[in-house]
């Protein structure tokens, strides 16, 4: 669901816990998917960018990816994943490689 903002620019934010991203719609912004199931919590992997909380950091799921396995292959691999975990992943890894500051909220 996509809702309309007056951001002062393309960015993501944190807004009541949850990371959401924005995308410019002519001279709107508008919210795009949230990334709530990316999480930083210091001591857990170095405070990298994690899975809900779990210690599967965001850069290991890519790196699954980039060498060539699939979605179902990694979730085979951890279990404990779902569908939407590595589509997030790859939302963040974009955004990431976008060179534009995401803002998550420490735990």
């Amino acid at each position: 669901m996509l809702k309309s903002s007056r951001l002062p620019s393309d960015r993501t934010r944190a807004r009541g816990g949850e990371v959401a991203s924005w995308r410019r719609e002519g001279l709107r912004l508008v919210q795009m998917d949230p990334l709530d199931r990316i999480s930083v919590v210091p001591g857990v992997c170095g405070g990298q960018p994690t899975i809900r909380g779990l210690r599967i950091p965001v850069s290991l799921i890519v790196r699954h990816v980039a060498d060539g396995q699939t979605s179902a292959q990694v979730i085979a691999e951890y279990p404990e994943l779902e569908l939407e975990d590595v589509r997030q992943a790859l939302l963040y890894a974009a955004w990431a490689a976008a060179g534009r500051t995401i803002s998550i909220a420490s735990s």
